[in-house]
């Protein structure tokens, strides 16, 4: 095919089967090539057929000239087609293939590999049955070979071989036919075995000739041993005989394994043949076998030990064989020898030994007889090496026989070889103790029975021998306990009476032998026993707790057994006088079982069970426990011993213990009892460590099937979530009670279900608990309630924490048992919206409450808040509430959060249907909560304060809760024009008298001024005026009672003038660059905000007046937050109340210093964050005065030193060391030694370099402290990357939820700015790690801080002033930073190279060209390396360190004369040699070239001479 034919798509696949098409359509018709068959082929067949016979489907051609090949797998290949083909074609073409087939056959039948011979048999097995009657022409020449492969050495091929012939032909035709071909078969194996057969030839190289003969002479010899099973005709037995007479069967037994063992066998099948002993012993084969009997292989020993049997059994063995030269020699060789053939031989030994003493007299037989029982231990391995099996069979078999064939051979000698086998024997059992072998040790322990017993039943050797066994068995007792074990193991014999006496006064029989063998004693034996000794003294003198404890109280159970049944006091035998006694003694009566009632009057005393239950309570010994309560039953005050035994243990028990009584006796005991068991086992539920919920699911049923009220256990549970204090919370402990109130029954949701009364009691606690914190949140302060609670006291002992979990609890638990009846639930899910609220508000939350208030949130969002209509039912239930009179604050915040997850239509629409039975109170409440306009609020009486501040206050709260601009200002004009005038005189005046309408309303027109703030461009000038008013006024008036005023009226009062400071100080800042508000931020800046700033510092350092109130969170973050809005200068010069310290004071610590500083230490140490952040600030401003403060005196008193700079010698300030020193463990957020390593390395900026190292040396005692301190708190840093924490961080609304990352941010930015400032502290500390630390460390820098760093420095160097002749270039990628310094004609090259880890490896330097001495380079070098390794240098620094020592070695420089330049060309030198003359300086190079060119050795200038 072309080219252009292939491209136009014309080509086609190529196949064998299209190749053939191809040439039989050309005229070509492809013949089948055959090859030298095995068996020529006949022509009588052919007489009848077409001349076009051999023309037939080319597919099947080439299938079946595939199988001729050489190649395994295309031989596969073709058989696999021809099935395909057989069912394709059409039935002549399948016909005309088939005697091509059959002479391929015989070849691929006996194929090197398994899968060719099963697949052509599956292939004859298809031509058969599509051609039936049609293939019988050649069925002879394949069904012999079929009947071969049935004897295939793999069993896949003979079993598809047969199973072919059998559907092929069924019932009789299979029977007939195998007749029929049979004989063929067997000439066609006599071949294979002879070598004659030309397919021995190989003609496949997966195998030799060698392996091809062994397999195929294999098959053929089990095919002769069926054969030889078949009724044969002379002529057939005459053919196998013959083979044996042929000496060409002598191969046979020289070759592989496989071969012989088939030969053997076959020779015997051949044995049972007319004539057949006579060929076989006529043979080598009776002499092969006898040699062959230790072979190493199985299948050879044990096919000529069958051949020996044979040859013994038929008589015929010593025939060929000398009975004493040969076969006892041969016999008494292999029983010595102790090898693995024994176990394919054993059998025959006796059978042959039967023969060979059948041939001797009596003196012969009983001396062969010993010399047999000699070889027996000849060599006896005493390890379990050999087939120690085999030999216990073969000694037993032969010692019941020596025995038997003595008495009747050579009785008058009986006794004399009966001690010998006895002997023997005894010798036999102590072998196999040391087989480990329990089957060999009963057989030969039983075999003297079994001789007694079978011929020497009620004899004296019967008795003899009995005694001779147990002298041996006593004698040797300290190893023969296994051996008297299984002597009695069924059963024990009266005749052993006496030894069993004898046994339990043995010293060396243990404890666990006697009990096996008393245990099997009858009455009967037991009787006579104890009329020899006493049974129970005997009992009693073995009892051993030394020994192994379970055998001791086995044997204290006999005792209890005996002493019962023989009637004796126990306490004579053993005595219950403590615990450990007492519960042995209870624990072995438990182990009676039936026996138990005859020994009940043994624990009549209730104080034996007392000291047991104590002993196992204190042991906490299950065990022993639950075998207690088994018997608990025998003892009738069980109840008073269990309450006896709680109350000494103060209810401390181990759970299991208490589980198992509720378990055993859970419905026998009081119903009081009961239930304090139940409290006990749910209450260590919360204290163990992750209980599974298997094991609480099973104690549920446990107390489900005690008949326990589960209302108790549901109290119970309740109990311990609201009882949990904040030290001891673990979110574990909800979890475990949500799995124990799950596994209750299902009816017990109802002890669970908050009701509406106790809904009502639940929010009636959190509005008193948290009532300002609420206030201070939300725009709530319109509602009735406001005034009853500013009037009443605050409780500052209290904490969300047991509400917290309650509602986690119920959401998780009604989630999990009430999924589609959750609309019963509206209450309990009300209770946990308001939990949840009030955990979202920054000032009720705390770091430990994050994980569990996320957690409950999410619950609501992912369980009520996506069901729409719970939501609905929710609100509608609210609004019931408040309709009866219920104004909680909590339904307050419950409503408004309900409300943001509903469309504002939803929200309306909810209103207006449930508004119909409300007030005007409940109407404005509910308005105020779902941020809906009461259109019914209006003012009755404008002149009337009290009644002009309750329209206000409405008026303000739901204005601030809107988010529109306009409402607001469109508010704050009409105050101005119809409020200002009535209400002037109360505006912004806190008043401490009992009523609070006056401090309500002006909280509430605080809090709107404060949203209105953000708008203060559009306002007029007499609004900001007033705003300004506002500010001042309330801060005065709150000022006037600080320190003295708690209450919630005055903290909220306060709290909302700080945060009105705090929106307008950041709306000041924010509109800097407004010019028309210019004059406005002059009028700020000159009075409004130094006298705000002035009563903020004095309240934020006057906290600590306030430290033990809880409410203080509000006003504590607004304070904070109004820091970051004050100037340093303010704080250097604001006047505040005087604080003395006389250490500072005698230090010169100026009295302003001392009263910022003093209070700063308390704060630093604050527990929350928001004021450490806060204080801090202020310490970064005041570290650099108080450093040089502590040290002016030092430096004074160090003038005169000579010995060492002053600069030298730092101290730390007295602030610093005494937080540093302290060693009490604070529960502070951000550890305070951290925030004063924070507020050192921020001030070392301010330093020169010298006075940066020594500061760094005082502080090096700390160091080692501080940043192991600082590095285990980093975390991951993708959290933490350009995350700073700041002051102005406490805005943020969800900034307690970030409490829980805060450190860890903290901790990385610190570590960060530690690295940037003291990369060589850094550094020293690294190295002194230990290997696995550092290497977490340099991995940690390396991924994290390194690559921030090299940014900086980078940085730095486009900030940082850059002197003129020098450029630095920044090649980012390699990390490497190049300065070139220009010298007018050439430039000086320094790299510096960036580490990877830096700064825990030192920056590598290099300088490429110098214009100094080695000396002086090598100086400047060290001088680098030095202040980046020890001097906490940065990279900009250092090259400008570089740079200026080039500047000041090129001052005073100047050219050569003779090449006119400062700096040569190559050498990069400065001219150096002088001319005394002219004082003139040249280069050394120059001036050699100039002596060069001159020839002479003068001054170029002066001509003076140079020497």
């Amino acid at each position: 095919m072309s080219k252009h034919q292939r491209r136009k798509g014309n080509a086609q696949a190529a196949s064998s089967a299209h190749a053939a098409e191809l040439l039989t359509n050309s005229g070509h018709p492809l013949q089948i090539v055959t090859f030298g068959d095995c068996e020529p082929f006949t022509t009588t067949s052919l007489e009848n057929r077409d001349a076009d016979e051999n023309f037939f489907d080319a597919e099947i051609q080439i299938a079946l000239r595939k199988t001729t090949k050489r190649d395994l797998h295309t031989r596969e290949k073709g058989l696999k087609e021809l099935r395909r083909l057989i069912d394709e074609v059409a039935f002549d073409d399948v016909r005309k293939s088939f005697k091509h087939f059959a002479v391929l056959f015989p070849r691929l039948a006996f194929d090197t590999t398994v899968t060719v011979r099963s697949n052509v048999i599956r292939v004859l097995g298809d031509y058969i049955k599509k051609l039936k009657k049609n293939c019988e022409p050649y069925l002879e020449k394949v069904v012999s070979y079929v009947i071969l492969m049935m004897h295939d050495s793999y069993s896949q091929v003979a079993n598809e071989s047969r199973s072919m012939l059998v559907d092929c032909f069924p019932n009789e035709k299979y029977g007939i036919l195998i007749e029929m071909f049979k004989e063929p078969a067997c000439v066609i194996a006599l071949k294979f075995i002879s070598g004659k057969h030309s397919l021995l030839l190989r003609c496949e190289e997966e195998e030799t000739e060698e392996q091809r003969y062994v397999r195929l002479a294999s098959q053929s010899l089990q095919y002769l041993h069926w054969f030889c099973t078949q009724s044969l005709s002379d002529e057939q037995r005459n053919r196998i005989i013959d083979f044996f007479n042929n000496r060409s069967y002598r191969r046979l037994l020289t070759s592989s394994s496989q071969i012989v063992s088939a030969t053997m066998i076959l020779a015997s099948r051949v044995a049972s043949l007319l004539n057949g002993w006579e060929v076989i012993l006529n043979s080598a084969l009776p002499t092969t076998a006898l040699a062959h009997l230790d072979s190493i292989d199985r299948n050879v020993g044990r096919a000529s030990a069958l051949l020996i049997l044979e040859m013994t059994k038929a008589d015929v063995l010593f025939t060929v064989l000398d009975i004493d030269n040969v076969v006892v020699n041969r016999v008494i060789s292999l029983i010595r020898r102790k090898k693995n053939f024994w176990n394919h031989i054993s059998t025959i030994f006796i059978p042959v030994i039967k023969a060979v003493l059948d041939k001797k007299v009596a003196i012969e037989g009983q001396e062969l007889l010993k010399r047999i029982l000699s070889a027996f231990f000849d060599g006896m391995p005493w390890k379990l090496s050999f087939p120690c099996v085999a030999w216990v069979n073969t000694f037993a078999e032969f010692t019941e026989f020596g025995i038997w064939w003595t008495m009747n051979r050579c009785v008058n000698d009986l006794d004399i070889i009966v001690d010998e086998f006895i002997e023997k024997v005894w010798i036999a059992m102590k072998c196999t103790l040391n087989w480990n072998d329990k089957s060999l040790v009963k057989k030969m322990v039983h075999l003297p029975g079994r001789i007694i017993s079978k011929w020497f039943r009620n004899s004296q050797i019967a008795d003899r021998l009995r005694n001779q066994i147990q002298d041996h068995l006593l004698n040797e007792l300290s190893s023969t306990g296994p051996l008297i074990e299984e002597l009695f193991y069924d059963e024990v014999e009266p005749v052993w009476s006496h030894f069993i006496a004898q046994l339990l006064t043995h010293v060396h029989a243990s404890q666990k032998l006697i009990y096996s063998v008393m245990e099997k004693c009858d009455d009967d034996i037991l009787n006579k026993i104890a009329s020899e000794i006493d049974l129970c003294q005997a009992i009693s003198s073995k009892i051993n707790w030394k020994d192994a404890e379970d055998a001791a109280l086995l044997m204290l159970k006999l005792l209890i057994k005996f002493s019962a049944k023989f009637d004796k006091p126990i306490t004579e035998f053993y005595k219950t006088n403590d615990e450990l006694t007492s519960i042995r003694f209870l624990i072995a009566f438990g182990l009676l079982d039936k026996d138990r009632c005859f020994a009940a009057h043994f624990i009549t005393d209730d104080l034996l069970l007392v000291r047991a239950m104590r002993f196992c309570v204190r042991q906490s010994d299950l065990k022993r426990w639950d075998i207690l309560m088994d018997i608990a039953t025998s003892f009738p005050d069980f109840d008073t011993a269990l309450q006896q035994v709680l109350v000494e243990n103060c209810y401390q028990i181990d759970q299991q213990l208490l589980i198992t009584v509720l378990n055993k006796r859970g419905r026998e005991i009081s119903e009081h009892l009961r239930s304090k068991l139940v409290d006990l086992i749910v209450g260590q539920f919360f204290e163990l460590q992750e209980p599974s919920a298997e094991v609480i699911n099973e104690t549920v049923k446990v107390m489900v099937s005690s008949n326990m009220d589960m209302k108790s256990v549901a109290q119970t549970i309740s109990n311990k979530i609201k009882s949990t204090d904040l030290l001891q919370f673990d979110r574990s402990d909800i979890e475990i009670a949500t799995t124990i109130a799950t596994s209750l029954p299902s009816s017990s949701v109802t002890y669970f279900i908050i009701s509406t009364a106790d809904l009502v009691d639940k929010l009636s606690v959190l509005d008193k608990m948290y009532g300002l914190e609420i206030m201070d949140a939300q725009e709530c302060l319109a509602s009735p309630i406001i005034k009853s609670l500013f009037n009443e006291n605050m409780d500052d002992n209290f904490t969300l924490l047991p509400h917290l979990g309650y509602a986690v609890f119920i959401t998780s638990y009604l989630d999990m048992v009430l999924e589609q009846n959750m609309r019963y639930c509206t209450t309990s899910f009300l209770y946990a919206i308001a939990v949840s609220s009030l955990a979202s508000i920054n000032t009720v939350c705390n770091e430990k409450l994050i994980d569990t208030g996320a957690n409950l949130k999410n619950l609501i969002k992912n369980l009520v808040l996506v069901n729409g209509q719970l939501v609905e039912n929710i609100v509608s239930e609210c609004i019931s509430l408040i309709a009866k009179g219920n104004e909680s604050l909590c339904l307050f915040i419950t409503l408004r959060s309900l409300a943001n997850s509903l469309c504002a239509e939803k929200v309306e629409a909810l209103f207006k249907v449930s508004s119909e039975n409300l007030d005007p109170y409940g109407i404005t409440f509910c308005s105020a909560a779902l941020r809906l306009q009461d259109t019914s609020l209006v003012c009755d009486d404008y002149c009337d304060p009290y009644i002009s501040m309750k329209y206000w206050t409405s008026r303000f709260e739901i204005t601030s809760s809107s988010e529109n601009s306009v409402n607001l200002l469109q508010l704050f004009t009409q105050f101005m024009v119809e409020g200002r005038s009535t209400l002037e005189e109360y505006l912004f005046t806190y008043k401490m008298e009992d009523d609070e309408k006056q401090n309500i309303f002006n909280c509430a027109i605080l809090r709107f001024l404060t949203r209105c703030c953000p708008y203060l461009r559009q306002m007029d000038t007499s609004m900001r005026d007033f705003l300004c008013c506002a500010l001042i006024t309330s801060l005065e008036s709150a000022n006037e009672f600080w320190g003295q005023c708690k209450s919630r009226s005055y903290l909220l009062f306060s709290s909302m003038s700080v945060k009105l400071f705090n929106e307008f100080a950041q709306m000041i800042d924010n509109t800097k660059d407004d010019v028309e508000l210019a004059p406005f931020r002059q009028d700020w800046s000159d009075f409004f905000c130094p006298t705000a700033q002035n009563i903020l510092l004095i309240w934020f350092f006057g906290l600590t007046s306030y430290q033990e109130s809880s409410h203080l969170m509000a006003l504590q973050n607004a304070l904070c937050l109004s820091i970051s809005y004050t100037t340093e200068e303010f704080i250097r010069t604001v006047p505040l109340p005087s604080v003395f310290d006389v250490e500072l004071d005698l230090l010169n610590y100026d009295e302003h210093l001392q009263s910022v500083i003093i209070p700063l230490h308390t704060l630093i140490n604050w527990p929350f964050p928001d004021v450490q952040i806060a204080a801090l600030k202020i310490l970064k401003l005041l570290t650099k005065d108080m450093l040089k403060i502590q040290n002016k005196q030092n430096e004074e008193n160090n003038l005169g030193d000579e010995k060492l700079p002053s600069n030298y010698q730092k101290r730390l300030p007295v602030p610093f060391t005494r937080i540093l020193d302290d060693t009490v463990i604070g529960n502070c957020i951000l550890p305070p030694k951290l925030l004063i390593w924070d507020a050192f390395i921020s001030s070392l900026s301010q330093f020169d370099l010298l006075e940066r190292v020594a500061y760094c040396s005082a502080m090096g005692p700390y160091i080692d402290q501080i940043m192991p301190h600082l590095f285990s708190l980093l975390s991951d840093p993708h959290l933490c990357v350009n995350i700073t924490v700041e002051v102005t961080d406490i805005a943020k609304r969800d900034y307690w939820n970030e409490i829980k990352s805060l450190l860890p941010r903290y901790a990385f930015r610190l570590f960060y700015s530690t690295c940037g400032i003291l990369p060589a502290i850094v550094r020293q500390w690294y190295i002194k790690l230990p290997r696995a630390a550092a290497t977490i460390c340099k991995s940690f820098v390396t991924k994290s801080i390194s690559q921030m760093i090299w940014k900086a420095e980078c940085n730095q160097f486009t900030s940082r002033e850059i002197p003129n002749k020098l450029k630095v270039r920044l090649l980012r990628a390699a990390r490497q930073i190049v300065a070139e310094y220009d010298l007018e004609d050439s430039t000086m090259t320094l790299t510096i190279e960036y580490p990877v880890d830096y700064p825990l490896s030192i920056p590598l330097i290099e300088d490429e060209r110098a214009i100094v001495s080695r000396e002086t380079r090598r100086k400047w070098l060290l001088q680098l390396t030095m202040f980046l390794t020890h001097q906490n240098g940065s990279i900009v620094d250092a090259v400008l360190m570089w740079a200026g020592n080039i500047e000041k070695h090129m001052e005073g420089a100047e050219d050569c004369t003779i090449c006119m330049m400062t700096v040569h060309s190559r050498t990069y030198q400065l001219p150096r040699v002088r001319c005394k003359q002219c004082k003139k300086r040249f280069h050394s190079d120059c001036l050699y070239k100039w002596f060069d060119s001159s020839n002479q050795s003068t001054c170029p200038l002066c001509r003076a001479s140079f020497h």
